[in-house]
């Protein structure tokens, strides 16, 4: 779908892919469309961002459909009623999208998508192709900062766990919500910890290695979670902690193996004595990721024969047990044990550099995927375009749904339109030429080459999975809007 970048009135580059988005541009585009529900809005629109990217196509989508709404409402027509037109419009036009994809099924094919998804970056786009094909769709990734100019990949066993982190208070990097560490200290616990006094010797270990510390334990309540939250709010503390997997007795023992520390306390104590905490007993990773939902350790410590003999065992368990609760058990332990991470190594020449690399490597990878899983459709709005003639014979309940399905007919030409127009073109002439043509589905306008002919054959494409999620969020949020009893008002 269309890339706007801040090139409106001084040039610039225009990419004709239009793959990744800049979420400034985006932003600029809300204040205009909205000013009393821009959250609810923004809230969307990074929702879009976060699963697929497309934010500029959905801003884009929502923009005509509010517009060409308040056009309709202004005459006496039922917004609620539009807003079921607009829907019943946006399911049709899913059902064509899907209809007219075309799967990835050659390598070279996936090359390119990533490459295109990497904003055409040759490099990064190899590199995600790389991990695609070694750790699949459902593949882990992980994205750290390094002290070199380019980016570098590595495959890296790793421990993963549905467990978050206990407060928010331990995020450390806010723009994702995550907790992340490198080479960080475990410290890891079978019961609850209560006391302050059970974790600030590895607390102490920790500082004076100046490393992270991870807690991983039953739970953590009371004064040990005060501490815990007051040293990393006053102090600027590296700490976080999570709750154990529930695995069973064994969960907190395979990560202790993998991470080459032990559990404690050692013996009946209901928590850890302070004596009994020493640097060799606490484990240590590459890396820490811990999101929403997942916790991830990756490059453990532990001995790697060890790993290999206990997930070999857990294996011949799982042969041998009749139990299904205990296989569904056993199954997540072996998960937990068995898993393999890619992580890019990100360089550049500052920090704004590496930033900048961070943001593009995670947004290619997920439109990638998206490509992957739902196929790819024509790209530069063409699709879109196409999806206009079947709502033709779209049959609505009365003459305000109809005119919100001709509110989605209208957007549809929008995409393909903001292309041309920040090209300098005439985006109604443009647009009315691919609507129009005769040749095929896909014919389309190129506006690097500044020539018309089969987006397919130029090799621009959109994922299909991108151009749903955009036109779908936008019926989201022109739908909340246009229903909105004092964003229409502010609008009369």
């Amino acid at each position: 779908m269309p890339i706007i970048k801040r090139c409106f009135s001084n040039g610039g580059a225009l990419s004709r892919h239009g793959f990744i988005e800049e979420k400034s541009v985006a932003n600029s585009l809300l204040k205009k469309l909205a000013q009393i529900s821009t959250q609810v809005v923004q809230d969307i629109v990074d929702d879009s961002d976060q699963e697929v990217g497309g934010i500029t196509t959905t801003t884009i989508l929502a923009r005509a459909l509010v517009n060409e709404s308040n056009q309709f409402i202004s005459k006496g027509a039922d917004p609620k009623e539009i807003r079921v037109g607009i829907m019943a419009a946006v399911e049709m036009v899913i059902k064509q999208l899907n209809a007219m994809a075309r799967p990835i099924n050659r390598p070279e094919q996936l090359l390119r998508v990533a490459i295109t998804s990497a904003q055409g970056d040759r490099a990064i786009g190899g590199l995600i192709y790389q991990t695609i094909n070694t750790i699949g769709l459902d593949g882990q990734i992980c994205i750290r900062n390094a002290n070199t100019i380019d980016v570098e990949l590595r495959f890296c066993d790793a421990i993963k766990f549905r467990q978050s982190y206990i407060s928010p208070s331990f995020i450390n990097t806010p723009s994702r919500s995550l907790v992340e560490f490198d080479s960080a200290l475990l410290f890891i616990c079978r019961n609850t910890l209560t006391r302050a006094e059970s974790i600030v010797r590895a607390m102490e270990l920790a500082e004076l290695k100046r490393m992270p510390l991870l807690i991983i334990a039953k739970d953590i309540v009371d004064e040990a979670l005060n501490h815990l939250i007051l040293q990393r709010i006053n102090a600027n503390a590296k700490v976080a902690a999570v709750k154990a997997p529930c695995l069973g007795r064994w969960g907190l023992t395979d990560i202790a193996m993998a991470s080459g520390g032990a559990v404690f306390p050692k013996n009946n104590e209901p928590e850890p004595e302070p004596a009994t905490i020493n640097i060799y007993n606490l484990g240590q990773v590459g890396y820490v990721t811990i999101t929403k939902e997942d916790t991830l350790l990756i490059q453990g410590y532990g001995d790697e024969k060890a790993i290999v003999d206990r997930i070999d065992a857990i294996e011949k368990e799982i042969r041998w047990s009749s139990s299904q609760s205990q296989k569904k058990i056993l199954e997540e332990r072996m998960a937990l044990l068995d898993t393999r991470v890619a992580v890019f190594l990100v360089g550049g020449s500052s920090e704004g550099d590496k930033e900048k690399k961070k943001a593009l490597i995670a947004n290619a990878v997920r439109i990638t995927n998206a490509a992957v899983e739902g196929g790819l459709v024509p790209g530069g709005g063409t699709a879109l375009i196409r999806c206009m003639e079947h709502l033709e014979s779209l049959i609505v309940e009365n003459k305000d749904q109809s005119l919100g399905v001709d509110t989605v007919r209208r957007a549809l030409r929008m995409p393909c339109w903001t292309i041309a127009q920040n090209a300098g073109l005439d985006g109604d002439e443009v647009v009315y030429i691919v609507e129009t043509a005769p040749m095929y589905e896909d014919f389309g306008y190129d506006v690097v080459s500044g020539k018309y002919g089969s987006m397919s054959m130029k090799g621009i494409m959109d994922p299909t999975k991108v151009v749903c999620t955009a036109i779908t969020n936008a019926a989201g949020m022109a739908s909340l809007l246009i229903t909105d009893h004092e964003y229409m008002i502010s609008n009369k």
